[in-house]
């Protein structure tokens, strides 16, 4: 019993961060823009590093880690509500219940929500798209794993795959200095006790005080089990380091591979409201193939040629 539990208070926090900006989300796609005091209260719910410490420029991690943001239809105002991992020049990874839950919310589709979506490079976090120390990127596309539901963050098992997992496309290229992390491919090197590099721009105190991050952090912790569940694996939260709301999506590194390249193993999925047990990541070594499959995809899209027809024929 202590086990189901446990697994229902981990499955909330997953959706915190994204459900706190439901209302938001609506106004946006209705074209309205909320009050940004009432929109910063209400991400106060949502994943961040608790415990950790704010990365430097010269950290390897402060280039291959993102934000991911909601633009307001007037004016420059932006809203952060998950993070977000290069993995190519173009292309980032982050949690589908960042994307699934606000599209669903708001009866639209992931794709509608595109325009509306822009990727954050910098160390500071921030509520105006003029930031100076932050590069906006707008999206070209997004696409969230077809097996992932929502509903399978509540009440989540171990026994349950959960591709909780999305793929992003940038409109251009990351700005110059960010270098794509690597994906791992060998699941044998997610064992027990393999240290991970956790980063993200959510809480560094968790609720009931849930105090927001003002810059990318990290953490390091070990994994507990590498089997979570077959699409996912957890790691050991010790002496209160652990991921928190507004982390969703972000990157666990391989923390022996700071010195040579980044190697991204996992993205955050969900784990305990109070960020005090344990987190659980999707396992990118299970997520590997449909990552190919999708970037391929995208590259497909842009290098199709279009069909010209004039007069009901195929030119």
């Amino acid at each position: 019993m202590k086990t189901q539990t446990t697994l229902k208070q981990k499955s909330v926090r997953g959706l915190q961060l994204t459900l706190g900006t439901l209302a938001t989300i609506s106004l946006i796609a209705c074209g309205q823009a909320p009050n940004l005091s009432s929109v910063n209260s209400e991400l106060m719910d949502g994943q961040g590093i608790v415990n950790g410490s704010a990365v430097e420029e010269s950290d390897v991690v402060s280039r291959s880690t993102a934000a991911l943001y909601l633009k307001f239809p007037q004016g420059d105002r932006v809203v952060q509500f998950c993070t977000a991992t290069l993995i190519e020049k173009r292309i980032l990874t982050t949690a589908g219940h960042c994307l699934l839950a606000v599209a669903q919310s708001t009866g639209m589709e992931v794709s509608d929500m595109i325009p509306h979506l822009r990727v954050a490079f910098g160390l500071k976090k921030t509520v105006v798209s003029t930031e100076e120390s932050v590069k906006f990127v707008a999206l070209k596309n997004a696409l969230v794993h077809p097996e992932f539901r929502l509903d399978a963050l509540i009440g989540a098992n171990e026994q349950t795959a959960i591709p909780d997992i999305a793929v992003l496309q940038l409109s251009e290229d990351a700005p110059e200095g960010y270098v794509p992390a690597t994906m791992l491919r060998d699941e044998a090197q997610l064992q027990e006790g393999t240290e991970l590099i956790l980063a993200g721009y959510g809480l560094t105190q968790a609720p009931p005080v849930a105090k927001q991050a003002e810059e990318l952090r990290r953490i390091d912790v070990k994994i507990l089990k590498s089997k979570y569940n077959p699409a996912q694996f957890s790691y050991e939260v010790s002496e209160g380091r652990s991921a928190c709301s507004g982390d969703s999506g972000g990157p666990a590194y391989l923390a022996n591979s700071a010195g040579t390249g980044l190697i991204l193993a996992g993205v955050t999925s969900f784990g305990d409201r109070q960020c005090s047990n344990l987190g659980v990541y999707t396992s990118v070594p299970a997520m590997a193939t449909w990552i190919d499959e999708t970037v391929k995809g995208f590259d497909a899209q842009e290098n199709q040629q279009p069909t010209l027809v004039a007069h009901g024929q195929i030119l």
